[in-house]
């Protein structure tokens, strides 16, 4: 797979994310004021920010190597979100999705392109602990 071909599905990726984010945002908001789970939708509003911030700097990485962007689906599958910490599971699941991708992206390429990619390697590891504390030997790369 090339590099662009990894650019696109980190775009794919942070598609995903953003859609599925918001649907776990609005379901901690919905929670929160009954079961004290502020905490959970702020999370979830602040990685929505990040991703958001992350398929437009992808879609910016796009152009300027005069690619078209892979555009979002119509629609995504979501993981239940019933409750809180199934929110918070799927919330993990965003994270560890971007892992795999951001890895695969650091392994092609090089220079500037390379050291963002393991800024967002590195920052997705974090926020998947913030997710639900569970931490992963090498995150992103289950095959090590």
């Amino acid at each position: 797979m090339s590099t662009l071909e990894r650019l696109q599905a980190a775009l794919a990726a942070e598609h995903a994310a953003v859609h599925v984010l918001a649907v776990v945002a609005a379901q901690a908001a919905s929670a929160a004021p009954a079961a004290g789970q502020g905490g959970a939708f702020t999370l979830a509003a602040a990685r929505h920010a990040v991703h958001l911030g992350r398929r437009d700097l992808l879609v910016d990485q796009l152009r300027a190597r005069e690619a078209e962007p892979v555009a979002a689906a119509a629609a995504y599958e979501l993981p239940e979100l019933g409750t809180t910490t199934l929110a918070l599971a799927a919330g993990a699941l965003v994270e560890e999705r971007c892992l795999a991708v951001y890895a695969d992206l650091v392994a092609a390429s090089s220079g500037r392109l390379r050291a963002w990619s393991v800024e967002q390697l590195q920052e997705s590891a974090v926020a998947v602990l913030a997710w639900d504390g569970l931490p992963r030997p090498f995150p992103g790369a289950d095959e090590l």
